[in-house]
């Protein structure tokens, strides 16, 4: 104690690189380089990530804001799962609710429709072909 020393003097503090054994120092470059090459291949979905996570982290998983994006999210999801799911019963029970000789009957007259609606060529084609 007379250099103004002490006894019981801690050792120079030593990086932790030095202190990890060489396994778990191998993996981490690997999650390193993983990391640099999903950051450098995809900087939009990076960003993403981590305005989610600081998001979350930041309390923000239970604010107002997430309950008004969650429900508009559930109607929007039950909008576009339900109303085709509705459309196909509602059209099967109508199938089911009309018997089956109007639904043959039904066909036959609008075939029977559409030709009548189509343009006749026998009588006017006929007249001016033997005028010449």
């Amino acid at each position: 104690m007379a250099n103004g020393t002490r006894r019981n003097a801690m050792p120079a503090f030593e990086p932790a690189a030095v202190l990890l054994p060489e396994t778990f120092r191998g993996r981490l470059q690997q999650w390193r380089g993983a990391l640099l090459d999903q950051t450098n291949g995809h900087p939009a979905r990076t960003m993403a990530l981590a305005l989610g996570a600081g998001y979350v982290l930041g309390g923000g998983l239970f604010s107002a804001l997430t309950g008004r994006v969650v429900a508009t999210g559930v109607r929007l999801g039950l909008r576009l799962a339900v109303v085709p799911f509705m459309s196909q019963s509602i059209a099967v029970l109508a199938e089911g609710l009309l018997p089956r000789d109007a639904n043959e009957g039904a066909e036959d007259d609008a075939v029977s429709a559409a030709q009548d609606v189509s343009p006749k060529k026998s009588g006017s084609q006929n007249r001016s072909s033997s005028r010449t």
